[in-house]
């Protein structure tokens, strides 16, 4: 990457031109450090996959190199959400040889030790982007609502209509479980039995009606069923 200034004594003023051998595929202005990003490809050997990275600063027009760079940032930091038992650790790596730097996003669970989710993204974007937990918080939070949308239109079920829901739920998740080489009565658990009952009133009545329309030997079902859920 090179640097053309046009009036020596305005040094605002400058041309970005492209490194003998590349050419410029992107540039934009990073919303965070508010560096110019410019973006290379090597054109002459072709074996070469690299994306090549120039920060420059706008107000002098000065090439930031990646040692001065890497002096600049935080390469660890960690951001906890007590609320939701979560521990985010995101780590800022540097490619002395191309310029890219790179976030290693890793979300963990802090009771369990569980990792929910890792990513690696780009620190830099003309507009702000959300890091790995905010991404979590979002999805959770759209879960919920979900949730409670299906909660209310289910609670508004005649016991008919429930029926035919968790008949068609329950083929769904044991085609699901049957298709990918699984169990496909894994999810017949005394526990999710428990909880079953704790918000269906009804619950043993509808299991009973699913049974029955189960396309299987009914009773084979039911068998396999009620030994699952310890349920006489």
């Amino acid at each position: 990457m090179k640097i053309k200034y046009n009036d020596p004594s305005t040094t605002p003023r400058f041309d970005i031109i492209a490194t003998d051998g590349r050419h410029i595929i992107k540039q934009f202005i990073d919303h965070k450090t508010g560096y110019i990003v410019v973006m290379e490809i090597n054109t002459e050997q072709l074996s070469d996959t690299n994306v090549y990275y120039t920060l420059i600063e706008p107000s002098k027009g000065l090439i930031i190199s990646p040692q001065e760079r890497l002096a600049s940032i935080e390469t660890e930091r960690i951001i906890l959400n007590k609320e939701y038992g979560l521990r985010l650790t995101i780590i800022h790596t540097i490619n002395m040889q191309t310029g890219q730097e790179t976030l290693h996003e890793t979300l963990v669970e802090i009771l369990t030790g569980k990792v929910k989710s890792t990513r690696q993204s780009s620190p830099f974007a003309p507009e702000p982007s959300p890091n790995l937990l905010d991404i979590y918080l979002e999805r959770q939070a759209e879960k919920q609502v979900n949730s409670t949308q299906l909660y209310e239109k289910y609670a508004q079920m005649s016991l008919e209509e429930k029926k035919a829901y968790w008949l068609r739920n329950v083929m769904l998740q044991m085609r699901f479980q049957d298709e990918s080489g699984l169990d496909e009565y894994a999810f017949f658990t005394p526990e999710n039995y428990a909880e079953w009952l704790a918000t269906e009133p009804d619950f043993d009545q509808i299991l009973d009606f699913v049974i029955e329309n189960i396309p299987d030997d009914t009773e084979n079902v039911r068998a396999k069923i009620n030994e699952r859920l310890g349920r006489s």
